[in-house]
């Protein structure tokens, strides 16, 4: 399947290229600026992502790079979008894979940017989720990246342990995961990561549901 460059994007790219006309004025410099802004422009809206089976490939007039998802695989997942007056949008959506020998940065800024999503979500529940649900119930910890550990009683996040005798319950919203603990009037939030540095995000959610909470 594939995915082109989103519309708004494209537009944007080419407002910005009429305002920076009267660079071209400028002689030399105003000339190399110029052509500087458009070479970004042009790799913008050439951009691709095409998806064969467990293969995800990035490619522009520029270049072409494939990376394959594995078992092994760590996807990164970034959907966040802000709004200036509500008109301007500045879309940062974006799909990081790192495996053991390579590491590939997908600009998902897509039209149908939903269904990429929803698909690589189904090739991480096809290839990672069903190796990671059996390492994590033969071993005592799973590593889910350098930062993040799970373990039978708790999360490990850098340096830091939360038990989960310690905490509540725990909430996926607004971009952000959320361990939470009882406070004397209210919830708190012991530790607030966003979804963007958890490594497999559908895995990671079915192995917390596998826990106990209290």
């Amino acid at each position: 399947m594939e995915f082109t460059s989103n519309h708004v994007t494209k537009f944007y790219w080419i407002l910005l290229l009429f305002m920076c006309l009267p660079l071209l004025a400028m002689k030399v410099i105003g000339c190399v600026l110029y052509l500087v802004v458009l070479g970004f422009a042009v790799r913008s809206m050439t951009s691709q992502v095409i998806v064969s089976g467990n293969r995800l490939t990035s490619k522009n007039i520029f270049k072409e790079r494939t990376i394959n998802i594995l078992p092994e695989s760590r996807i990164y997942i970034c959907r966040n979008m802000q709004s200036i007056n509500f008109v301007l949008r500045f879309y940062d959506y974006s799909i990081k894979i790192v495996n053991p020998d390579e590491t590939l940065k997908i600009n998902a800024n897509v039209n149908d940017a939903d269904t990429l999503y929803q698909i690589v979500a189904g090739l991480e529940q096809k290839h990672i989720l069903p190796v990671w649900l059996e390492r994590f119930s033969n071993q005592p910890s799973l590593a889910l990246d350098d930062n993040l550990t799970m373990t039978r009683n708790g999360i490990k996040y850098k340096n830091k342990v939360y038990l989960y005798d310690n905490l509540s319950g725990m909430k996926l919203e607004s971009g952000y995961f959320r361990l939470m603990a009882n406070g004397k009037l209210w919830q708190t939030a012991l530790l607030a990561l966003p979804v963007s540095a958890i490594p497999n995000i559908v895995t990671f959610m079915t192995l917390m549901n596998q826990v106990d909470i209290h």
